[in-house]
């Protein structure tokens, strides 16, 4: 058993098994040194340039939470940063649609998910983002669809293209003229 101490940039995260521990520079807890107890970071060296955390996950938490507290204008500011990039909403996506408006998607898609066409009701319809917020995609309701958990999940932050091929490789139908209009 290993036990290393301070900044782990010479540890590889590929590399680590549970023989391996890590000291928290913060609390000093002696974890193992997996992604679950301590994150990872960005860097020049290791496998594929991520490395361990100095800090545990929970101090991490902690630091955030205590930063949030001693700085609530530069949270406001950087909250409204976010939502000027993302289209104009802080609303999680599930609830940018009213359950009006989910119903009436719902009833304009045939009840069907838009990508697999599988049977949907409100309680399962999950609402999609057809443009990514990661690719520059709004929250208005002309970039949201309803799609059933597995296809919102598989489909993720993928660009519309890539996943339509997914869809398509899977024997899926998807609605494209719910899509398009969409887009």
């Amino acid at each position: 058993m290993a036990i290393f101490k301070g900044s782990m940039t010479s540890l590889s995260v590929a590399n680590t098994d549970e023989s391996i521990f890590l000291e928290c520079s913060n609390c000093g807890d002696v974890l193992p040194a997996t992604r679950v107890h301590f994150g990872t970071v960005k860097r020049a060296t290791g496998i594929n340039g991520r490395a361990f955390k100095r800090t545990c996950r929970r101090c991490t938490r902690a630091q955030k939470k205590s930063h949030k507290e001693r700085n609530p204008d530069m949270v406001r500011r950087w909250n409204a940063e976010r939502v000027a990039r993302q289209g104009g909403t802080a609303k999680a996506s599930t609830e940018m649609l009213t359950t009006t408006q989910k119903r009436q998607k719902l009833a304009l898609q045939g009840s069907e998910c838009v990508y697999c066409r599988c049977n949907l009701n409100i309680s399962t319809a999950t609402v999609e983002h057809v443009r990514s917020v990661a690719e520059g995609g709004t929250d208005n309701s002309s970039n949201l669809v309803m799609a059933c958990s597995r296809c919102n999940q598989g489909k993720s932050g993928a660009p519309l293209s890539e996943w339509l091929e997914r869809c398509r490789a899977y024997g899926y139908q998807p609605q494209m003229q719910i899509i398009n209009e969409a887009r």
